[in-house]
């Protein structure tokens, strides 16, 4: 398959960085063009052997190097590392694609210089296996740029534009945290399984099956969700009961104070 050439840095080696790297090489990227720098020697050696990609003695080097930089570290270290890094990136002019999140692209322009070209991408988990959804916003890019960028992330998965920064806060909170909330709501139909006598050794497959095939079922129907459970959901049938108990405990109140909460906190980390 064709891909882009250029070389992708990444400042920061843990779990995000890890899920794109191995999502951008399922998806045929040459490993030799990726490049990672992180303090951590434990982490660039694991990443290294996973996926037999170049190590950057540091940051400067990485980005010295790359014609795009996911700065892929958490948030409360960003500022410390921006700072670090300013320099270099005024002088080799790279791409900037920030991962953190709540972190607003003035303060990242501030950091790193106002001509700096940035772009904030909230990705999530499903990267690794090329299936993420990825909202991305930038102001002073070119049509050229933003095209490289989508490029790249398309590969592993499918992106968003967004006209607000302020949206990127509300993708954090569905996209970039869905998977763990759907996580949890899989351990929890897996516990009741069991409960219920399903084997143990079973009850995986049984479980992520079904939400795979209701998932692809949505993704390919011309019906919406709401129509699909409706079609599943006969009256006083076993999917009513077990819908009504749910609603009768105010399931929907309960997803709409959980995404408020971490819509909050995107807020106070984006004050810090």
């Amino acid at each position: 398959m064709q891909t882009t050439i250029q070389t992708i840095a990444f400042i920061g080696g843990g779990n995000i960085a890890h899920n794109l790297i191995k999502g951008l090489i399922k998806s045929g990227y040459d490993r030799k063009k990726i490049i990672v720098s992180d303090a951590d020697q434990a982490k660039l050696k694991a990443l290294k052997k996973h996926f037999k990609i170049t190590l950057a003695k540091d940051n400067h080097e990485a980005i010295s190097k790359a014609h795009l930089v996911f700065l892929a570290v958490k948030p409360q270290i960003l500022p410390e590392v921006c700072a670090q890094i300013a320099a270099t990136v005024q002088k080799h002019k790279p791409i900037i694609i920030s991962l953190a999140a709540g972190i607003r692209l003035n303060d990242l322009q501030n950091w790193l210089g106002s001509k700096t070209k940035i772009v904030r991408a909230m990705p999530n988990l499903a990267a690794a296996v090329g299936k993420s959804m990825t909202g991305l916003f930038a102001k002073k890019i070119s049509i050229a740029d933003k095209k490289l960028v989508a490029r790249v992330l398309n590969l592993v998965g499918v992106i968003l534009w967004l006209e607000k920064e302020d949206l990127l806060d509300v993708i954090t909170c569905v996209c970039g945290s869905g998977p763990g909330i759907i996580y949890l709501f899989i351990e929890c139909l897996q516990k009741a399984a069991i409960k219920l006598g399903v084997p143990v050794k079973a009850v995986d497959n049984l479980i992520l099956q079904t939400v795979l095939g209701a998932t692809i079922l949505a993704l390919n129907s011309e019906h919406d969700v709401k129509t699909l459970r409706e079609q599943v959901t006969s009256p006083q049938g076993v999917t009513a009961t077990a819908i009504k108990v749910l609603e009768q405990n105010n399931i929907e109140q309960l997803f709409k104070e959980a995404l408020c909460a971490a819509h909050v906190r995107c807020k106070e980390i984006a004050r810090k």
